[in-house]
């Protein structure tokens, strides 16, 4: 059997020590453009694989990295860490994940796993009443990334936003431009109190058109099941809605089930909006209108973020503590058929976008 081939191997071909091919691998300065480029050009030609370990050891690192989502079965989440992992990847680091299956208890739970296992840092999704776990945490050491999270950085801890308001927004916007009025909202029971942005801003959006009194929000699971209980709850309860902006794709797929087994047709007698674009949402028919969440971008940038407090806990990074500026990502608004009448004249193509553009919020 042929043997691996050794950092003294790729030494000797390129004619420089192993100690300068030790700097190229791993991205120490010092080395011109020219010695590095030949380094890594023999190091992929002779297919030399560092010792990920022994490099880890010797850094006090153990270059993985955890990510920790709510519900596995909701198609928004193996998205997001199909692009966390490819950041991560390139990085050098290895991704562990886990799911809380809504559970707070699970949460504390994974959070001592993955302390245990030495991750360098972890991105999450917390729980509702968590957040003097999570600081234990983090000022015991632990990097740790929060989205969609309301509350300022700490020490070893910054978070990331998607512009959910602004998302529910622009859809509740979209159905008032199609001529609806009654315009109700199916949202999720579990959702914290303190972060319900898209609640948020489908009762904005509604109170500016004039029509605050008749903002109407039913709560259940974040599921197709629960979206078609949202509907039913809906159609039984008089006055009807037109017009119906769901939590997520999951429950605005439930509800237009729901809302065909009852004889009404999509679009013409039930509009009907989503939120997170996710792959189903275009081969359902008609095809669902949502809010995109880019969640390549939301992956790429919560790994940034994460490794940005990794180099600062070892004292490569920069001295400064973290920014009190929080990255706010916007979303996406995508019109398909369900929310478009037949009357409606596209304006670009079938699948239109609307850009809400990216913003920051500062803590003061």
């Amino acid at each position: 059997m042929p043997r691996n081939t050794t950092l003294h191997d790729v030494a000797a071909a390129v004619g420089v020590s192993a100690r300068t091919v030790s700097r190229a691998v791993n991205g120490e300065p010092g080395l011109s453009d020219a010695t590095r480029k030949r380094v890594l050009e023999t190091v992929e030609r002779m297919n030399y694989q560092t010792n990920m370990l022994a490099r880890g050891l010797r850094a006090n690192r153990s270059n993985t990295i955890g990510l920790i989502v709510t519900d596995l079965t909701d198609p928004f989440f193996p998205a997001l860490a199909q692009s966390v992992q490819q950041t991560a990847s390139k990085s050098g680091h290895t991704l562990i994940l886990a799911s809380t299956q809504k559970a707070a208890e699970t949460e504390s739970q994974i959070l001592a796993s993955f302390r245990a296992r030495g991750v360098d840092g972890t991105i999450m999704f917390a729980a509702d009443g968590q957040r003097r776990d999570v600081l234990q945490h983090a000022r015991e050491g632990l990097p740790m990334v929060l989205i969609d999270d309301q509350d300022g950085p700490a020490e070893n801890l910054t978070s990331i936003r998607n512009d959910l308001e602004g998302g529910a927004r622009a859809a509740v916007r979209h159905l008032l431009e199609e001529g609806h009025r009654a315009i109700a909202m199916i949202s999720n029971v579990q959702s914290p109190e303190r972060s319900r942005g898209r609640d948020r801003g489908y009762a904005e959006e509604m109170r500016l058109a004039g029509l605050g009194d008749r903002t109407r929000i039913v709560y259940e699971e974040a599921t197709v099941d629960g979206g078609a209980a949202g509907m039913a709850a809906l159609l039984s309860s008089p006055p009807r809605p037109t017009g119906v902006f769901a939590y997520n794709d999951l429950m605005a797929i439930g509800a237009m089930r729901a809302a065909q087994a009852a004889g009404l047709v999509v679009p013409d007698d039930l509009a009907i909006v989503g939120f997170d674009d996710i792959r189903m949402a275009s081969l359902v028919s008609p095809m669902l209108s949502t809010v995109r969440i880019d969640r390549e971008r939301l992956g790429q940038t919560a790994v940034a973020r994460l490794l940005e407090l990794i180099e600062r806990r070892a004292g490569s990074g920069a001295e400064e503590p973290p920014s009190a500026t929080v990255p706010v990502l916007g979303c996406d608004l995508i019109v398909r058929e369900s929310s478009r009448r037949a009357h409606s004249v596209p304006t670009a193509s079938h699948d239109e976008t609307r850009q809400e553009p990216d913003v920051e919020a500062t803590h003061e």
